[in-house]
């Protein structure tokens, strides 16, 4: 769950969604299926009741968001101790759902969980282990804290799902989505790669998501002008 280090890393990036989401009904590195995870584009009923259970697993006080630091408690589970930076908190309250304080939402978790298990299931199922969950999505009995996880996960950026609420997006949407944020993160500060984001986002029915975009886009342009 650390997002963007797979692209600064030089290892897998988003350049490679389109071509792993066209596996999505086949299986992964390590022979687990993705169809256990997906069906009919949007994540399986089985996924979903796992994925509310990571969500309350982490939503301490039960108020139906994640704050920055069950955010963060999250992270550490999953990526051996690691936290979000800053910047990645940020990018998370730019691009899935989250509420007016910047807590992630039941929605924009699941919005997360879907684009990247379309594009890399791999990645989702690392998630599963270092969470504690077996092949068969069945829970471990016990399930260590953070701080003795070892297992890495990775939660890409660029796999940001639309709402399912809204059904099954247009894959040229999720496509052009997926490519924006790539572009976003390669020039942070171009005004046109935050555009880019925000026409892509409001697409898939991201009203608020892409009104954050168009902020940060007028934010580097009233800065140029100073």
């Amino acid at each position: 769950a650390k997002m963007g280090k797979k692209a600064r890393g030089g290892a897998k990036t988003s350049t490679q969604a389109t071509s792993a989401a066209k596996s999505v009904e086949g299986s992964t590195g390590g022979g687990q299926k993705s169809s256990e995870l997906l069906q009919k584009q949007w994540i399986s009923p089985k996924f979903e009741r796992v994925l509310l259970q990571i969500f309350n697993r982490f939503d301490l006080d039960g108020n139906g968001r994640l704050s920055v630091d069950e955010l963060q408690g999250f992270a550490k589970v999953c990526n051996g101790g690691e936290i979000f930076s800053q910047d990645e908190l940020e990018q998370i309250e730019q691009c899935f759902d989250t509420d007016d304080c910047g807590g992630l939402t039941k929605r924009g978790f699941f919005q997360m969980y879907h684009m990247q298990t379309t594009a890399r299931p791999e990645d989702t199922w690392k998630d599963l282990k270092a969470l504690g969950y077996t092949e068969t999505l069945e829970l471990l009995g016990d399930v260590a804290p953070a701080d003795a996880q070892d297992n890495k996960a990775s939660v890409n950026l660029t796999h940001t799902a639309a709402s399912p609420e809204s059904g099954p997006p247009l894959e040229a949407a999720r496509a052009e989505l997926r490519d924006a944020l790539f572009a976003l993160r390669e020039a942070p500060e171009e005004v046109a790669a935050h555009l880019r984001v925000a026409a892509a986002l409001e697409a898939l029915g991201r009203g608020d998501a892409a009104a954050r975009s168009r902020q940060q886009a007028e934010a580097l342009v009233a800065k140029a002008r100073e």
